[in-house]
């Protein structure tokens, strides 16, 4: 959650744009943005609301929530991820079809 942030913000920061001071409003100024979906941008931003709760004990905590929330949240992650990372050019967008194996020769 911590480091998506930091992502985003200094994504913000390399392109003049402003820093939002919370968890939450850094993934919804990314929507805002379309750096992110912003279906993406707000699921982010409701586990980063269940993040403040379970870190500073707001409320009684459901487990049967927590466990619920932990593989939408891979998922969104895993997304944020990769459109990051096709962003940022640290990877190739998706290719359509493999490229051809290389045969070794026998001398």
């Amino acid at each position: 959650m911590i480091y998506a942030s930091a992502i985003l913000r200094n994504y913000f920061s390399s392109h003049n744009e402003d820093i939002p001071t919370t968890l939450r409003t850094t993934f919804l100024r990314a929507g805002e943005l379309k750096i992110i979906p912003d279906d993406l941008a707000k699921s982010l931003s409701e586990a980063a609301a269940m993040r403040n709760i379970l870190v500073h004990t707001y409320t009684k905590i459901d487990l049967k929530i927590i466990y619920k929330s932990i593989g939408p949240a891979l998922n969104d992650f895993s997304e944020f991820i990769t459109i990051m990372s096709q962003k940022v050019n640290l990877i190739e967008p998706e290719i359509s079809e493999a490229p051809p194996e290389e045969t070794l020769s026998e001398e």
